[in-house]
């Protein structure tokens, strides 16, 4: 049976024009909000992407003039990156700042030579709780005798990297790392 135009049926309601723009506004809205941006993101994700870009770096402390930064795969002392680009991001926003304003600590390998003269100055007090990964070269055998209680203060450490096997040898030092329940790794000096 052919219906004539205009004529109304419960299957064929036809609406007026007038109600499909409030609809399709709402929908642009909605759109809109759901625009990919990086606090849109799941936290777990953001994280995976704060490591990525402010992670995986070596510190180097270079004494009053600053550090060197670079990725360990590359790293050259000799490069001047500035250690302050890897807060950046954290200076785009609060919720940024908030999230990711000491992850360059927390996600980066430090270099500490000559430790027991720079390990003390380098890092604030307040920060030093944030450091996960450090890699010390102990120049002499009773050097880690004064480094041992300034590692005491950063409390977050989970992983030392020795670049002097041998001093691992020392009780004193064993019984810091397992007091500490700390990854210990022992590499070659020059192993950066």
């Amino acid at each position: 049976m052919e219906r004539e135009p205009g004529s109304m049926c419960k299957d064929t309601v036809e609406k007026p024009e007038s109600e499909d723009i409030p609809a399709r506004v709402e929908a642009e809205v909605v759109m809109k909000a759901f625009k990919p941006t990086l606090l849109g993101l799941p936290g777990e994700v953001r994280n995976r992407i704060y490591e990525y870009v402010i992670g995986g770096h070596i510190v180097y402390y270079m004494g009053p003039h600053g550090c060197t930064v670079g990725r360990a795969c590359d790293y050259d002392p000799s490069s001047k990156e500035q250690w302050t680009r890897l807060f950046s991001l954290s200076l785009v926003c609060h919720q940024l700042n908030h999230e990711a304003k000491n992850l360059p600590y927390t996600l980066n390998t430090f270099i500490f030579d000559f430790a027991h003269k720079r390990i003390k100055d380098m890092i604030k007090d307040d920060k030093k709780k944030f450091i996960a990964t450090i890699s010390i070269y102990f120049h002499h055998d009773d050097n880690f005798i004064w480094v041992l209680p300034q590692l005491e203060q950063y409390t977050g450490l989970k992983t030392l990297f020795d670049r002097e096997s041998r001093v691992y040898k020392h009780p004193i030092l064993k019984e810091f790392v397992k007091k500490r329940g700390l990854r210990y790794v022992q590499c070659e000096p020059d192993f950066w």
